[in-house]
């Protein structure tokens, strides 16, 4: 018999919010670092509004700023003090926001004996207390850089997004997951970044797509869950 796995986004496809926000909102709320988060989104949404809503960057780079950059914000803090932030903001937002129709299709996938994977951008320790949550097996995420038990404020590059989440699941098939059989596996994915991922298996499911990536589903015949199906 073959190995299944169900392979998840998780920012937009497992929860409606995203890690970004969240940290914000914690630093904000906690009133640390307010300097820093104010540069983060002037840097960031600049970025997003003029050159990539006025089409003179590709999204997918504006997309990998955010990332590659979101560590500064807990630059110097020990691990702990980091998972202590992650907790809140799991508590607080992420976790709230969880779609009931994905995370209904991830246990589902559990239940049946399929191997479920959260694959995202997010960093992979706040991914670890998300997938604890839902009952998701396994993690592939942004590696935040330690050293002497504090984040450094980089990632160990490169972060988990497009193309390489789909390199990242290969490598783990070749390793602790090997004999899954991607053609009889799926991949549950929001946006066209996410394409590389749900063209890696026989069963792509765009959740609560947005317009470019419900016309590109429609256009394949994938099947569609939530908004835009």
């Amino acid at each position: 018999m073959n190995r299944v796995a169900a392979f998840f986004d998780v920012e937009g496809t497992l929860y409606a919010d995203n890690t970004w926000r969240a940290l914000a909102r914690h630093h904000w709320n906690r009133r640390t670092r307010r300097l820093r988060v104010a540069w983060y989104l002037a840097l960031h949404l600049t970025d997003w509004a003029v050159l990539y809503r006025t089409g003179l960057r590709p999204r997918e780079p504006v997309v990998r700023g955010w990332a590659e950059h979101l560590p500064w914000l807990v630059a110097g803090w020990p691990v702990r003090r980091v998972e202590a932030a992650f907790q809140w903001m799991l508590d607080r937002h992420l976790m709230p926001s969880v779609h009931p129709e994905t995370l209904s299709a991830l246990r589902a996938h559990a239940d049946g004996g399929h191997h479920t994977v959260l694959v995202s951008g997010a960093p992979e320790p706040l991914l670890a207390m998300v997938a604890r949550r839902v009952g998701a097996e396994r993690v592939l995420g942004t590696r935040w850089e330690v050293a002497g038990g504090a984040y450094t404020g980089k990632v160990i590059p490169p972060a988990c997004m497009g193309q390489e989440k789909a390199r990242r699941i290969e490598e783990l098939l070749t390793g602790e997951l090997s004999g899954i059989d991607l053609s009889a596996s799926y991949a549950y994915g929001d946006t066209m970044a996410d394409v590389p991922l749900l063209e890696s298996v026989g069963h792509p499911v765009a959740t609560f797509p947005d317009p470019e990536l419900a016309a590109h589903a429609r256009q394949r015949g994938w099947e569609m869950l939530g908004g835009g199906a």
